[in-house]
């Protein structure tokens, strides 16, 4: 009897030497595409702030056409308190993880230029006879100069404006830096710019303050 003889068959399968060059190939994909994709993110998020600083600014025109003043920027009128309700989505669930009023890259609360704080005599449980009044348009003569919010810690005074490598910890005058080294800013004009924090200077927060 002929008993067919059979022939061995191939391995299937990678070699170790193979593995090998996949494992490389992939690696120097990542090391080329993973820079790309972190930068697409930041942009995205850069995006995303200055989308929700130009709501916030069409909520804060709506407010100054109602009131005919500027919303406060600190207690007792915060500026979100004052125009939550002009905003499309006003309740804070409806924003998901990061409120309209934050920022999403560094995920805290816009600052608010101090110039705009107003209180009304007997509103302050501190001081009952604190009594500032609200601004109004009339008193900014230049409204695409001046900031209103943006990605800073609030400001307290135009003399305390430091870069954020400046300044360490949550201190007034810090200026965040949550987008490539920079931060948006909204005016009072309504529209919204990206800068770099050293080029923020104080001028920006007070239009009366010189050196």
């Amino acid at each position: 009897m002929n008993r067919t003889r059979r022939e061995p068959r191939n391995p299937v399968g990678f070699t170790l030497i193979e593995l090998l060059v996949v494992i490389a190939i992939i690696a120097i994909l990542a090391a080329i595409l993973f820079p790309v994709f972190v930068a697409a993110r930041e942009r995205a998020k850069c995006g995303s702030c200055m989308a929700r600083l130009k709501q916030l600014g069409c909520a804060t025109q709506m407010f100054i056409s109602e009131k005919g003043h500027y919303p406060g920027s600190n207690y007792p009128h915060n500026y979100f308190q004052d125009i939550q309700r002009y905003l499309a989505k006003p309740n804070f669930a409806e924003w998901g993880s990061t409120p309209v009023h934050e920022c999403p890259a560094r995920k805290y609360g816009y600052g608010a230029n101090e110039w705009f704080g107003y209180c009304y005599k007997g509103e302050d449980r501190y001081d009952l006879n604190r009594e500032k009044p609200p601004r109004r348009e009339g008193e900014i003569p230049r409204p695409s100069k001046m900031v209103y919010l943006g990605d800073f810690y609030h400001i307290y005074s135009a003399e305390l404006v430091f870069p954020e490598t400046q300044k360490k910890g949550f201190l007034p005058g810090r200026i965040w830096e949550p987008h490539n080294g920079g931060g948006n800013y909204l005016y009072i004009d309504g529209h919204v710019r990206w800068m770099l924090a050293r080029e923020v200077v104080p001028s920006m927060f007070d239009w009366t303050w010189s050196p």
